[in-house]
């Protein structure tokens, strides 16, 4: 077996089938190959086939130590065919291939006229395996859903990651289907990738720090650093795409030798060229970018630092327009931040440039199905997300790709059903967007559904790295190719860009990468660069929620009319805005001139606009009288002029800034920005057809007040301060969608069932129509521990039936999300928000409804619930045992107010545990029993002098009573010295409910319920710790996460327990004292609780089957949860 360096030095070489079949297959699967030669042909190719395919030949065959069998394929394509670009019908053909076996193996090859291997072009090793669906209860293969994985491999491949997991494979002890899988595993790829990328951003922004730059250059400022650093590294990788294209220092303007004249590539050429130092990125690199990717030039000549003049592009688009900081002078960045002459391949050590080479760079978005072992700009995104300020603060998540990809067509397949008006052939369409194959009613509406895929609006209110936008403009190129008459690849896409996406975010970061990810799609359909579009209209800075003009709000009411003058003005200013946002697509050159006169047109637009409002409130100002002005109208009046002095002061800044020329418009507002699809006054079908995206998961309490003041003046019908920001966005998306259109997001699932998610219920059930609801449940989406959901909503009245399905591991077997909710999901209704929107089976939902008609919830009942004790300070009223016995030595009379107190953990299901600790409770009285404050100074010094120590720490505690030793008011502080039932909030076995009977404390970790005699006590006991109140808190409860339950009082109170006799109770009250009694020796029980078990069955009346779908649905809680045992 060849060395790692050795077989990557193989795997440069040009194409040939002998070598490559000596050197590489037969080394690694030594004794499991059998080679053919001559190779069996293939015959028998539809037209289709022929015009994509030279020949295909069956070279050899593989056989795995687990018995897998692998077929070996060369595939020749017809010369100038390009992978990328007839993807479909080339997947279609390899389809056929995987009728035997269950994967096969694709050497895909690029040919010359003269039907020979090209030895200048890459050729790809694809590993093609069956994908498997679960039809009717059983594990399937799936040829029609083939993934593919791929590497690029020949001349001019960083071909080093093929090497080191092929020598991993042939190491590994069992060489079976599995170990061959994760040979060509993606995911390890993107996770080592991006975890050395931040060693280098890292690596930037701390050499900045340590400089003189940090203030000559950014004023002080570490954010400005970390986004020059950012976008300085995401410029560099751009270029490692854009030079894989061989755009880079090519010999002509043909373009088509830019990397294959350079020892390694165009960067890194330059940068030896350079003298490998200080002064490249000042000299050259920062002319590169500024002077001429950003510049037109005669003939698009660059010279070199030898003086050789070689050709690079002018790209346009504004990824190489200066930031303030580089319109000083540029900065002498270490020469060891790119390269590392000593040390060019240690990770830990290389630099930025010797990391890049050491991988393939591809310009192809993967699909789900599609997977090439490369970076590429999927990847990218990931990797800048991941970098952008405090995502995980900002409760943003990066989504993954199988989910984009499920969310994209159902929003698309909604978007044409509607559209179409034919909703008998969903089904039809559904096949068109899953297959991109059209079928015979597709074919017959071909121009409609082609018109409607150009007339599309899409929009991503939250848009981060832009994956969803991508997403979609994806489904629409591939479904726009498998339409007849549509051949332009480049031009597609070009026309979808500018007539259907637009995103805002609030990060200029996620702008940025988001621009870039779009400008990629373009570079790979172009065989010649030309400039890339400007995006700066179409993707946005802002605050989708908030309207803000620096930082002060400004809400503009559009539907406003004023006289005919000045309605005329506003409709043409909008017009104007319009034609020259859409005319700046396309601009070059002078761009800044163009931009001015942008922000210009939205100055006198916004001026006339806030006339309008200022005029409606002149109207509303009281009439002079002879008889004076009431009360009322004075109040009226004084408040109308405060908000015209507000208005009047809004107009001077207007008016201030439009004499400026080099102040930019800090100011997004939906109907101003995107007047061509929001604005009433130039446009009557006013919304987007989709809007789709991963809104930030934020609790709304967390926020600054001024930003809570500022949503809640909004008057969002979802908003409430114990909420979730991505309520709000739920209603601006339905707010900004056309009649008829559809949003889908993925958010956290909490609103399902938590209170404050009962707006937002309510504000869907009532207004608008839920098409889809799809519960993560325990399936972890995110790096991050989230329970999510999809829902696809239907801007229209409420049908009476949702789609559902909560998803189990059963998904991971299917790997693929549709199969999984064709198969599972049911149309339920979803018409109650005060109860929580639960996802259940007809056979669950009965059993809820017998629950609910069984019992009473406790709230109900004559029972009090009270929360643990809050001491505001524990290291100094919660002591060990030893500190106990030292202060009872000291004053026997310190026992008096010591007692026994547990912590949440210490409270299991039945039973308790007393660790040790003590409790000093030295309360504050209660006035309403004449029950007197401690006085600890006075009456017990010993632990007056323990408590000393603590006193700093204790006088500014919040929690604390009129003397900083005594504990806050309690009123119930009486009630832990009664009987109880005792059970910890948060309980990671389903529930932990204990009968006490002796005086007892614990943390505020843990609740009692008290006030029933010992009996009743038990009862409830061994009701609450049973299976059907685990059932029911899932439906009305939202979880914390996949850890635990959180018992809560307002969720314990929900819970219905049946009211019977106490001699009824007597049964279930004796078992439960025999479970405790020994569980405390440590005695088996099983007997005991299976008899308690049948009993509390027989209370709710549940039948053999209800039993049996209970407890699997209480098996699955535990099977899908993470950290459950």
């Amino acid at each position: 077996m060849p060395g790692k360096l050795q077989l990557q030095t193989v795997l440069n070489l040009p194409y040939d089938r002998v070598t490559f079949v000596r050197e590489v297959l037969s080394s690694i699967f030594d004794g499991r190959l059998t080679a053919y030669s001559p190779a069996v042909a293939q015959s028998n190719f539809t037209a289709t086939e022929q015009k994509l395919l030279q020949s295909v030949e069956h070279y050899a065959d593989l056989t795995l130590d687990d018995g897998s069998n692998l077929r070996c394929f060369e595939i020749r394509l017809q010369p100038q065919v390009r992978i990328e670009q007839s993807r479909v019908g080339i997947q279609q053909y390899v389809r056929k291939l995987l009728t035997a076996g269950q994967a096969v193996l694709v050497n895909f090859i690029a040919t010359l006229a003269n039907g020979q291997p090209d030895p200048a072009q890459p050729w790809r090793l694809t590993l093609v395996a069956k994908d498997t669906a679960l039809i009717d209860g059983e594990i399937k293969d799936r040829p029609t859903h083939a993934k593919r994985y791929t590497y690029l491999l020949g001349p001019g491949q960083a071909c080093r990651t093929a090497a080191e997991r092929l020598v991993k494979l042939y190491e590994q002890s069992t060489l079976d289907f599995a170990a061959l899988v994760q040979t060509f595993e993606v995911e390890a790829l993107s996770k080592t990738f991006f975890k050395e990328y931040k060693r280098h951003y890292e690596a930037v922004n701390t050499y900045l720090n340590g400089s003189a730059f940090r203030a000559s250059v950014f004023n002080g400022d570490e954010k400005a650093i970390r986004d020059w650093s950012k976008k300085l590294l995401g410029r560099v990788v751009f270029l490692y795409f854009v030079q894989k294209k061989g755009w880079l220092g090519a010999s002509s303007t043909a373009y088509q030798d830019g990397n294959t004249r350079y020892a390694v590539n165009f960067l890194t050429d330059l940068f030896h060229q350079a003298g490998a130092n200080d002064a490249f990125y000042p000299t050259w690199l920062s002319t590169l970018f500024f002077e001429t990717l950003n510049y037109p030039r005669p003939n698009d000549d660059f010279t070199m630092p030898d003086g050789s003049q070689v050709k690079v592009p002018f790209l346009n688009g504004g990824l190489f327009d200066r930031d303030a900081p580089d319109h000083k002078d540029p900065i002498p960045l270490p020469a060891r931040l790119f390269h590392n002459e000593q040390n060019p391949d240690d990770p830990a050590l290389r630099g930025f440039l010797d990391f890049l080479n050491s991988y393939n760079f591809t310009v192809h978005e993967d699909s789900p199905d599609d997977h090439y072992v490369a970076v590429d700009p999927e990847m990218l995104g990931n990797i800048f997300e991941n970098l952008l300020e405090d995502n995980k603060d900002k409760g943003a998540f990066y989504t993954p790709k199988a989910i984009v990809h499920y969310m994209c067509q159902e929003s698309l397949i909604e978007y044409l059903n509607t559209a179409l008006n034919l909703s008998k052939h969903r089904a039809d369409l559904a096949d068109f967007v899953g297959t991109k194959l059209p079928n015979t009613f597709v074919l017959a509406n071909a121009t409609a559904i082609n018109n409607l895929l150009d007339s599309v609006k899409i929009c991503d209110p939250a848009i981060g790295s832009g994956a969803f936008p991508m997403g979609l403009l994806q489904e629409i190129y591939q479904c726009k190719l498998a339409l007849p008459g549509n051949t332009n690849h480049a031009e597609i896409k070009l026309n979808t860009i500018q007539n259907s996406i637009y995103g805002v975010d609030i990060e200029r970061g996620a702008v940025d990468i988001a621009r870039l990810r779009f400008w990629l799609s373009l570079v790979v359909d172009e065989e010649r660069p030309r400039s890339l579009p400007n995006l700066d209209y179409k993707i946005v800075v802002g605050n989708s929620l908030v309207s803000k003009l620096d930082n002060e709000v400004l809400t503009l009411d559009w539907t406003l009319r004023g006289n005919i003058g000045a309605e005329q003005e506003i409709v043409t200013l909008t017009k104007r805005l319009g034609q020259k946002q859409r005319a700046f697509f396309t601009a070059s050159g002078d761009k800044a001139t163009a931009q001015r006169d942008i922000r210009d047109l939205k100055i006198d637009l916004l001026l006339a606009q806030i006339n309008l409002d200022r005029a409606k409130l002149l109207a509303k100002m009281p009439a002079a009288s002879l008889f004076g002005v009431s009360a009322k109208e004075q109040k009226l009046h004084m408040a109308l002029q405060e908000q015209l002095q507000a208005v009047d002061a809004t107009i001077r800044k207007l008016k201030t800034l439009r004499q400026d020329p080099t102040q930019t418009l800090p100011y997004f507002d939906w109907r101003l920005d995107f007047p061509e699809v929001l604005n009433p006054h130039v446009t009557e079908n006013v919304g987007f057809d989709i809007v789709v995206g991963n809104p930030p998961y934020v609790q709304i309490q967390k926020l600054d007040e001024s930003t809570k003041a500022a949503l809640e003046n909004q008057k969002y019908e979802t908003y409430i301060r114990m909420g979730d920001l991505y309520q709000l966005f739920y209603e601006l998306g339905l707010n900004v969608l056309v009649p008829g259109g559809h949003l889908c997001f993925i958010t956290s699932n909490k609103w399902m069932k938590a209170g404050y998610g009962q707006t937002l219920r309510k504000y869907l059930a009532d207004k608008h129509n839920p098409l889809q609801l799809l519960d993560f449940g325990g399936v972890q989406v995110f790096d991050a521990t989230v329970d999510t959901n999809i829902l696809l909503v239907e801007k229209a009245s409420y049908s009476g039936k949702t789609q559902s399905v909560v998803f189990s591991r059963e998904l991971k077997k299917m790997g693929n999300i549709s199969d999984f909710v064709r198969q599972y999901s049911q149309a339920i209704p979803l018409i109650n928000p005060e109860a929580g929107w639960v996802i259940l089976s007809p056979a669950e939902t009965r059993i809820r409804q017998k629950i609910e008609e069984a019992g009473v919830p406790l709230k109900e009942w004559d029972v009090n619930i009270y929360r643990g004790v809050l001491t505001g300070y524990n290291d100094a009223f919660i002591i060990d045992g030893v500190t106990k016995d030292e202060l009872i030595r000291q004053d026997p009379k310190s026992a008096e107010i010591i007692r026994p107190i547990l912590k949440g953990a210490d409270i299991k299901k039945f039973k308790y545990h007393h660790n040790d600790n003590w409790f000093i409770n030295s309360h504050n009285g209660v006035k309403g029993i004449a029950l007197q404050r401690i006085n600890v100074i006075h009456d017990y010094p010993a632990v007056y002098n323990h408590l000393a120590k603590y006193k700093n720490s204790l006088e500014i505690r919040l929690d604390k009573g009129d003397h900083w030793t005594n504990l806050r008011n309690c009123a119930y502080i009486e009630e832990f010295e009664k009987p109880k039932v005792i059970w910890q909030e948060l309980s990671r076995s389903g529930s932990a409910f204990c009968y006490v009977e002796k005086p007892l404390y614990f943390v505020n970790t843990a609740f009692m319920l008290s006030g029933l005699g010992e009996i009743e006590l038990k009862y409830l006991t061994g009701v609450l710790n049973h299976k059907i109140s685990l059932f029911y808190l899932e439906q009305v409860y939202a979880k914390l996460d996949d850890t635990g339950w959180r018992w809560f009082k307002m969720a314990v109170e929900k819970i219905p327990v049946p009211k019977i006799s106490i001699f009824d109770m007597l049964a279930i009250s004796k078992l439960v004292d025999q479970i405790q009694n020994l569980t405390l020796i440590s005695t088996d029980c099983s007997k005991e609780i299976k008899e308690l078990d049948r009993l509390i069955f027989e209370l709710y009346h549940f039948t053999d089957e209800e039993v049996e779908v209970l407890e699997s649905k209480i098996e699955s809680y535990f099977s899908s949860a993470r950290g459950l045992k």
